[in-house]
């Protein structure tokens, strides 16, 4: 689910916890922020960077900027060209789609590159590299959100278990 479904089943009590990225503004929910992540690069591995383990955003305007999701807004892909803009580095070629896993397709098929999570490229993908964005641009936050009228052990177990399994993970 996007951000957007997941604030509404939250609303309609159809799901008790809601993992995402990033987290979901409402009043009436608690937010457990779990991980803060780099954002790097996802490029085809046809792309020919030689030996470089760093990306060049000012090289970024000339493939199409691959993002998601694209709808609703504001979203991730919100985030991604903001920081992009507020890097100096506009992005005139975008490409929408409706989550990660499309967006990485259109990746490896050489469409685009596009600007994931760092834990994106912590396992390898057919057809992807991921380089490091120099310097920093932004970073992204993982959060768990429920409602603040939630009074359910098993929340809270879920809540500890995600803490614990991002400290380990960091």
């Amino acid at each position: 689910m996007n951000n957007a479904q997941l604030r509404q089943q939250l609303v309609a009590r159809m799901i008790d916890v809601a993992v995402a990225r990033p987290a979901l503004d409402d009043a009436e929910f608690a937010v457990k922020h779990l991980v803060k992540e780099d954002l790097i690069l996802a490029l085809p591995d046809t792309l020919d960077t030689g030996t470089r383990e760093v990306a060049d955003l000012r090289r970024l305007g000339t493939h199409n900027l691959i993002l998601y999701p694209e709808h609703p807004r504001p979203s991730y892909a919100d985030t991604v060209i903001n920081a992009c803009t507020d890097a100096g580095f506009p992005v005139p070629k975008r490409v929408f789609t409706m989550d990660l896993h499309t967006a990485l397709s259109l990746v490896a098929i050489g469409e685009g590159v596009c600007v994931v999570p760092s834990s994106v490229g912590s396992a390898p993908r057919n057809g992807i590299k991921f380089l490091r964005i120099e310097p920093e641009i932004a970073r992204t936050s993982l959060s768990v959100n429920y409602r603040l009228d939630e009074q359910g052990v098993h929340v809270q177990n879920f809540i500890k278990v995600a803490q614990g399994v991002a400290r380990e993970a960091s």
